[in-house]
């Protein structure tokens, strides 16, 4: 479509302009403004292709709704790879809209297809991308093709036989991770008495979405152990990424609405699996795409380093997520890294403020710190040795940003206010100015 679609071929030269330039100056985190000659030039490019699909706005061409489809999916990634979170969302939801409107997600769940005038990898990028959406407050999943399943029960799911392809496994999660997903963003995002009040429907929730992922984990377990010798190194490495998003999904669902952190540390050892998976696929595959749509690693990792209470399990998780700069759809390991290391710190100092004075502080951060085998002493050192890390990335790719702050990307990016990690680490903060005064 590129070579024939004017509207199409500019809006692909933008994004490769800007990937052009990430991959010599970096990626920005949100609100960081990285004004080149590579940024310029993509956004003339940009221009054009916009001002192309306006020319044909009125134009009966069938093809039209497909092109500018492309196209919303070209400025999204355009704009994901800028660090504009508020533009991405917008050609997002342009995008979805459209989709929608079709009931063209239909074909990703339905058999036979439902028939649309949009090519199946186009609706499950942007399938893919609403899903990924549910953290980041902008009101995703829009499609829900969960409701599009033959059965109107969501408990029905058809999950009774064994997968024969990874296709048909990633065919059957996606609905679950359309329900999880939102569930345990929103469920993030609660603070403790809303979940007190509201815990039987909460709960009942909880084990509907269990249950399915119950079924989901039975027949894929037959694929990935029986017949995954039979699969080539593509689909091997399907499967093993699809392993590690059931446990994550697993993982994240069963703790979303605990609070209690002794109660907590009795999922370590899940936490430890996932973490492991992850480990296991880093060696076994030494690719290491810088962009991706699909979901891989990084849910997993972000879990692990936002939610887990083993410090040293954190520590590993931002180690990967440093070893391996990447973007998985919207999801960024450089923001990743930034926000974890950022709760840790809330942590650590909802810890000092507890302590009655400093020479109690000095004496309990030589013991470790509850359910972790790193002293605090050495964890406040660590993070302030990551932090300077960050900080110098982004003095290298932009001389503006000198300092990077939580603050400092919520006066520039609207949609922020809605991220569920964000949220927590406002609850944090907020937490420590009670405590502090």
């Amino acid at each position: 479509m590129g070579t024939g679609e004017r509207a199409v071929s500019h809006a692909a030269v933008a994004l490769s302009a800007i990937y052009q330039d990430i991959e010599v100056s970096g990626a920005p985190l949100p609100g960081q403004d990285l004004s080149s000659n590579w940024h310029y030039f993509a956004m003339d490019q940009a221009g054009r292709s916009l001002a192309n699909l306006n020319s044909r706005s009125v134009s009966h061409d069938p093809h039209k709704q497909e092109v500018v489809l492309v196209c919303c999916l070209l400025f999204l990634l355009m704009e994901l790879l800028r660090g504009r979170y508020d533009e991405a969302f917008h050609h997002l939801r342009a995008g979805l809209r459209i989709v929608d409107e079709l009931k063209a997600q239909r074909q990703l769940v339905t058999s036979p297809a439902h028939e649309s005038p949009i090519e199946d990898c186009l609706v499950a990028a942007f399938a893919q991308l609403d899903i990924q959406s549910a953290y980041y407050g902008v009101g995703g999943p829009v499609l829900r093709i969960e409701e599009e399943l033959p059965s109107s029960s969501h408990s029905d799911l058809d999950l009774s036989n064994p997968f024969m392809s990874v296709q048909e496994a990633r065919r059957a999660i996606e609905p679950l991770a359309s329900r999880a997903f939102p569930f345990v963003s929103s469920s993030w995002s609660l603070p403790d008495q809303e979940i007190a009040s509201d815990y039987r429907r909460l709960l009942m929730q909880q084990q509907e979405i269990l249950s399915e992922l119950a079924q989901f984990i039975e027949n894929f377990k037959d694929l990935s152990t029986r017949r995954y010798g039979l699969l080539d190194r593509k689909s091997q490495k399907a499967a093993d990424i699809m392993d590690i998003l059931w446990n994550t999904m697993s993982v994240s669902v069963r703790t979303c609405l605990v609070r209690d952190p002794v109660a907590l540390d009795k999922f370590k050892p899940e936490y430890e699996i996932s973490l492991a998976l992850v480990e296991e696929l880093f060696l076994k595959y030494p690719e290491r795409p810088a962009f991706t749509l699909d979901m891989g690693v990084l849910p997993a990792l972000f879990t692990i380093a936002f939610q887990c209470p083993s410090y040293s399990l954190r520590r590993r998780s931002i180690e990967l997520l440093r070893s391996w700069p990447h973007r998985e759809g919207i999801y960024d390991s450089q923001w990743a890294v930034f926000v974890a290391i950022e709760r840790m710190r809330y942590e650590l100092e909802m810890q000092r403020i507890r302590e009655d004075n400093m020479r109690d502080l000095e004496v309990s951060s030589r013991s470790a710190y509850p359910g972790t085998d790193i002293s605090t002493e050495l964890i406040v050192d660590w993070i302030q040795d990551e932090k300077a890390l960050i900080v110098k990335e982004m003095l290298e790719s932009s001389p503006k940003c000198q300092d990077y702050s939580l603050e400092m990307a919520m006066e520039t990016t609207k949609c922020l206010r809605g991220w569920s990690c964000v949220q927590a680490l406002q609850t944090f903060k907020s937490c420590c100015t009670l405590q502090n005064s």
